[in-house]
Order: C-alpha cells, then sequence, then structure tokens
C-alpha cells in the first residue's frame, strides 16, 4: 500500500524536528514535488545535421524518463532559432517520446510535433536547445527543464542552465557527422559526457551501445580542458 505523502515528507525530513518546525518544511517538500516529476522530461536526441538539407529535416526527440504520465502542454523549446509552444493537451507517458521537427510543416499527432517556419533550422557548428516549463519567465533558472549545446561553449542560455544545475559550464557536445544525431545516454546526469554520437534513432531507445570516434573525443576533451 502507498504511504500518504505527508507521512512521506515527515519521514524525509526525520523526527528530530519539532512538530512545529516541521510542517513549514514538509509543505517546502510538496511545493518542490511538480519540479522534480517535471525533471523527468529530457531533450534525449537532436538530429541537427541530417543527410542533405538541414531546413525541415531537423528533429529533436523529448522522451518521459520517469514513471508517470506528465502533461507537456505549454512547454517550450527555446534557441537562438526562436520558441516553439507544444500544444494543448499533449502528454507523455513512462518511457515516451515526442518528436518536434523544426522548421517543418505536418499534421501534429500524439508522436509529432511540426513547429512550423516560426522555429528557425538551428545552426550545425554551433547551437544550443533548452527546455521549458508551461510557466516562468525564459530568464528564470527555475522554468528552465534541460539543456544541451554543441559546437562551442558560452551558446545562448548555458549560464542560465549552469545556475539551474541543467549543465556544466564550459562544456559542449561535439559537432556531428552529417547524418547522425547526438543522443543523451546519461539520463540522471547534466553536461556534455552524457551525450554520445550514433545513427539517429528517433522515437526509439538511444543506441548507446554504439559510440562514434568522434564523441568519444568530445569526452576526453572534456576531462582534459
Amino acid at each position: 500500500m502507498a504511504s500518504h505523502p505527508t507521512r512521506l515528507a515527515a519521514a524525509f525530513l526525520g523526527p528530530s524536528l519539532p512538530r512545529g518546525r516541521r510542517f513549514p518544511l514538509i509543505a517546502m517538500v510538496f511545493l518542490l514535488i511538480p519540479a522534480l516529476s517535471q525533471a523527468q522530461i529530457r531533450i534525449t536526441e537532436a538530429l541537427v545535421n541530417p543527410l542533405g538539407s538541414d531546413a525541415g529535416h531537423q528533429v529533436v526527440e523529448l522522451a518521459n524518463l520517469g514513471g508517470t504520465t506528465l502533461s507537456i502542454a505549454g512547454w517550450r523549446l527555446v534557441s537562438p532559432s526562436g520558441v516553439a509552444v507544444l500544444p494543448a493537451g499533449r502528454t507523455l507517458g513512462p518511457g515516451a517520446r515526442y518528436l518536434i521537427h523544426l522548421s517543418a510543416d505536418g499534421a501534429n499527432d500524439a508522436l509529432h510535433y511540426y513547429t512550423g517556419s516560426g522555429f528557425g533550422p538551428v545552426s550545425v557548428s554551433a547551437h544550443s536547445l533548452a527546455l521549458y516549463a508551461d510557466s516562468g519567465a525564459l530568464s528564470d533558472p527555475s522554468a528552465l527543464r534541460d539543456f544541451v549545446q554543441w559546437g562551442s561553449p558560452a551558446q545562448a542560455n548555458e549560464e542560465l542552465a549552469v545556475s539551474a544545475g541543467k549543465w556544466i559550464g564550459g562544456e559542449y557536445v561535439p559537432i556531428t557527422s552529417e547524418g547522425n544525431s547526438m543522443q543523451l545516454c546519461g539520463p540522471t546526469a547534466t553536461g556534455a559526457t552524457a551525450w554520445i554520437e550514433a545513427a539517429p534513432t528517433l522515437g526509439e531507445a538511444n543506441n548507446c551501445s554504439s559510440q562514434s570516434e568522434s564523441s568519444t573525443w568530445g569526452r576526453l576533451k572534456s576531462f582534459y580542458r
């Protein structure tokens, strides 16, 4: 039988605190629960250097890496190329993935969202992507849920992501070869070393058992920088 949330919070805070001081801290725990749940949603793959033309063929994958269904309605994907607001009614169950097609038109459904021309192509050589919850200013670290940058450090929103604990300052994912994607292989990790380069697996589990040479070099550079 599941424990009552108040008892769980009290157990977490410990019995040594007087009752009068326990309840404000319990309230604080309850305020943190939504943010902790939303942290289950990650940017898990980015195909920014597809074969052929980039415009209309770049894709970003979100995934629910947690155990509960969560709404991503109104969430915002942000880059220097624009802001894409995810549609109403969209939820992700445990393990579900959601593909965001940048600068492309199409029919939105449970798996695909097309940003249209309002979200221009992202740069292959150096750029960033930041994922925000449905509320909070884009300058508010508490609203930022995930982040990745590639090509070089100090891309847009890096400082904010570091402040939010979603990235390690100065790190970046190496540029991918044409046709390959960046894939997250450290579900609870932050920073460039959680990412590899591999053949795209959009909509499916990442290919974390097959790591390319460029990704390995990127990891080594992060250790010896």
